[in-house]
């Protein structure tokens, strides 16, 4: 009897402790909240269960008020799609109520947010800062990027009169990029706002800069190059006193252009 008692005892651990596996391994689908208290205490924590177990619907991290003194790499993600997008955003939906904060100190983690071929995410309502005066870049990407949307962010950089990438706000040079988009951000500071420059065998269409305000920005608001079709409307971009200063370049470039109801001001224009 008493070896019977254990070798049920035996099967119930085994049991239960597949079924625990199982459920963590699970492809994550849903709402979770990031911050403490939440789902996840960090986005670390977060971005490193989402690589690890993908996605099986839409998914959305909620930010708490607070600030993160974080940087993050985003890959590909396992099962995102258009449908089954991948959202990180405050959850209080103001971008004032979430910061994420990083001081770089080499070219090499030059970045809060790092898309190394990632696909299908959004970021939304989030503010960004960095300092430091060599390497202040708020958002990286390469590889192979798709459906990317930057909405709502307040990327904040420090003041600067030299002109380097390591110094823009999002600085995107992607192998192959689709529907890249950014709708109604606001950019402060830094060298370079907006850089976009895509594969001229294999040129970017689908880019969509809409609504967002440039302010004090040293050289390049928005730079764009080897874009299929870019659509460039209602955005404020505020003048720089640099001699070789662009408000908006579009170089290299095919396709569509809609330009309309923009203010640009400031040196070359």
């Amino acid at each position: 009897m008493g070896m019977d008692v254990l070798k049920f005892r035996l099967v119930l651990v085994a049991l239960f402790s597949s079924l625990g596996f199982n459920l963590l391994s699970q492809p994550l689908a849903g709402i979770y909240t990031v911050g403490s208290g939440g789902t996840y205490a960090t986005l670390n924590a977060a971005v490193s269960d989402l690589t690890t177990r993908g996605v099986s619907a839409p998914v959305t991290f909620r930010l708490k008020s607070g600030t993160f003194n974080e940087q993050v790499t985003l890959p590909a993600i396992t099962g995102a799609s258009t449908t089954n997008l991948v959202t990180f955003e405050s959850e209080s939906g103001n971008a004032t109520d979430v910061v994420l904060n990083f001081t770089a100190a080499s070219a090499s983690t030059n970045y809060v947010f790092n898309f190394t071929g990632a696909s299908f995410i959004k970021l939304r309502n989030l503010s960004i800062q960095t300092s430091g005066s060599s390497n202040t870049r708020a958002i990286l990407g390469s590889g192979n990027l798709n459906d990317l949307t930057f909405e709502g962010l307040r990327i904040t950089l420090p003041s600067t009169s030299t002109v380097n990438e390591n110094l823009g706000a999002i600085i995107i040079r992607p192998t192959v990029s689709t529907n890249i988009r950014f709708l109604n951000n606001t950019f402060t500071g830094g060298s370079h706002g907006i850089l976009h420059v895509g594969n001229n065998s294999n040129r970017s269409p689908g880019t969509v800069i809409t609504g967002n305000t440039f302010t004090n920005v040293y050289a390049r608001p928005v730079n764009l190059e080897y874009m299929n079709g870019v659509v460039f409307n209602d955005n404020v971009v505020n003048g720089s006193i640099y001699y070789d200063y662009y408000g908006v370049s579009v170089r290299t470039s095919s396709g569509y252009l809609e330009m309309l109801r923009n203010r640009i001001t400031g040196g070359s224009g």
